[in-house]
């Protein structure tokens, strides 16, 4: 039970490190210069470190490498076709997948969720050092960003809280859903 109530802990930290990390990356888009870089490296580390720590508090789930995996597939859909300064985009599109990873987690939806834009920045920077390679090997001006992303200063803070929403939404529906049939078979279970 400890170890159950140590992961919920882990994951609710990691969870605000996410808030954290995106209002910080929020903050770097909106300065300038040095201070700017700074403050996203600093972004940069507290995202990856929130993020391990949600997927952290999940190891002990049963299908956590499967469930995982699509997380990750979904977050790689994100990065590839969500417009990182298009608010709807990225409200639509973490809302749904936070839903549908939350599909597959009874119990922990909320978390689960999360594991979306908990994996947004290793994904988006493996996904950004596989294009530099690419235009390198064909001969072509390749180079990394180090500046804040060129985004909306909220999209990050966007994207954790409707991932978050998404899964938070698809427990409501699961918990309403699975009360509304116990109190079918209450009724039935009473006329027979």
């Amino acid at each position: 039970m400890a170890l159950r109530e140590n992961a919920e802990q882990r994951g609710k930290l990691g969870f605000v490190g996410l808030i954290a990390a995106a209002l910080l990356v929020g903050g770097a888009i909106a300065a300038d210069g040095q201070a700017a870089r700074t403050i996203n490296g600093i972004a940069g580390l507290l995202w990856i470190a929130a993020g391990a720590a949600v997927v952290w508090s999940l190891r002990g789930d049963e299908g956590f490498l499967p469930r995982l995996l699509v997380s990750g597939g979904l977050t790689l859909t994100l990065v590839l076709i969500t417009r990182p300064s298009d608010y709807l985009s990225a409200a639509i599109g973490f809302t749904v997948a936070g839903a549908i990873i939350a599909a597959t987690a009874p119990g922990r939806e909320r978390i689960w969720a999360v594991t979306v834009p908990a994996l947004w920045l290793p994904v988006h920077l493996a996904v950004a050092l596989a294009r530099v390679a690419d235009r390198a090997l064909r001969d072509l001006p390749a180079h990394v960003r180090t500046e804040p992303p060129p985004t909306s200063a909220l999209v990050p803070l966007v994207m954790v809280i409707a991932a978050w929403l998404g899964g938070a939404v698809f427990s409501l529906v699961r918990s309403r859903t699975a009360g509304q049939a116990t109190t079918r078979e209450g009724r039935s279970g009473r006329g027979a």
